[in-house]
């Protein structure tokens, strides 16, 4: 049980760092000087909530 905790915190900090990273990255390119932006961010939000969930599963 506690090593399954362990290795879910591990996993999430991986994930929410790649998330962050991804932000930062998606911000600096052409698709985050358009008005599409928020709409490309929402999604990629969406993909990390469904990976969430499909890790917790």
């Amino acid at each position: 049980m506690l090593k399954s905790k362990i290795f879910r915190a591990i996993v999430v900090n991986l994930f929410s760092e790649a998330h962050d990273n991804y932000e930062k990255w998606h911000q600096a390119t052409w698709v985050g000087q358009t008005k599409y932006f928020p709409l490309s961010l929402y999604l990629c939000r969406f993909y990390w909530c469904f990976a969430y969930t499909v890790l917790y599963l």
